[in-house]
């Protein structure tokens, strides 16, 4: 944020719909499709948020310790499992940890929706996770957490050809 945004910001009126304002400025040419990882992981963040205020109850995300939520440099690293095209319904960012990015490690955090290293999708746990094979999701699976973060996507950005007009 630039010195200018923050002068706007504290004179603003309502700084809740400024910052939401501001967040959908920064992040409507890429929140649908990240083409890197750092724009996955401005997107993660994005979505954990919408997810949090969006909920019946909203309620503060949670780090872990002196982690950072990270993401793999090469975005296919990223996936559940391989695919060819990005979909939101098979990507999980994590911790860092060394040269790793792990997402949450057993089945109590992982559906904790807090947790920044959870799924924003309902997902069921997978044990295996680092294996990454075929079988630990399907397409039905993926299809299903795509609907869902695309929901979550609308509720916050709204239909997505109304973003090409700044």
């Amino acid at each position: 944020m630039e010195s200018s945004d923050l002068k706007e910001l504290i004179d603003s009126k309502d700084p809740i719909q400024f910052m939401k304002d501001y967040v959908r400025k920064k992040t409507k040419d890429f929140i649908r499709l990240p083409k890197d990882h750092k724009e996955l992981i401005k997107s993660w963040l994005t979505l954990k948020t919408i997810q949090a205020d969006n909920n019946s109850e909203p309620y503060l995300l949670s780090i872990y310790n002196d982690r950072a939520v990270s993401a793999f440099v090469n975005m296919e690293n990223n996936y559940i499992v391989p695919r060819e095209e990005f979909h939101w319904g098979n990507v999980m960012c994590g911790y860092a940890w060394k040269s790793d990015v792990r997402p949450a490690q057993d089945e109590w955090k992982w559906s904790l929706k807090k947790n920044l290293d959870s799924p924003i999708a309902s997902l069921d746990y997978i044990s295996n996770y680092m294996y990454r094979n075929e079988d630990i999701i399907n397409d039905e699976n993926i299809k299903k957490a795509d609907d869902e973060i695309e929901r979550l996507i609308n509720s916050f950005y709204g239909d997505f050809k109304t973003l090409i007009v700044d």
